[in-house]
């Protein structure tokens, strides 16, 4: 009988890691560049206090879409210079978070619209790669 109740203890110990574990791809490991051109990748952690805010993305004054809370966008362009503009979906008096990046031919640029605390202010910064996975994983575990 203690045989069997440990058994029955390791298998819900089990299921409660498989079921905890996250196995959600990565958004940059799906990322491909087209032939000729480069990425700008723009993404947007999730944040539940600022997640009631809509922004609206504009890359070289051309709306493109827009960034949702948690999400991540991937636009595949001709290598040159960008000016990104996230703005907020509002009539009057529109926030505007301002960037100019130069992307080049098989290249990934990679954009984060967040913020650095809790508390602190929305931000647009360009990022590396590992950073920008990173600071999103700490961040998340953080709030």
């Amino acid at each position: 009988m203690k045989l069997f109740k440990i058994s029955i203890l390791l298998l819900l110990i089990s299921f409660f890691i498989i079921g905890c574990s996250d196995k959600t791809p990565s958004p940059i490991s799906s990322i491909s560049i087209k032939e000729g051109k480069g990425v700008i990748f723009i993404y947007r952690p999730k944040n539940d206090i600022w997640a009631h805010k809509r922004y609206l993305i504009y890359i070289n004054n051309n709306y493109e879409d827009m960034l949702m809370n948690g999400k991540s966008y991937v636009f595949n362009k001709p290598a040159g210079k960008y000016k990104i503009e996230i703005k907020e979906d509002v009539e009057i008096n529109p926030e505007v978070f301002t960037l100019t990046t130069k992307l080049k031919e098989g290249k990934i640029n990679y954009i984060r619209f967040a913020t650095d605390s809790i508390d602190g202010y929305l931000n647009l910064k360009e990022v590396i790669k590992a950073k920008a996975v990173y600071e999103d994983d700490k961040y998340k575990n953080m709030y």
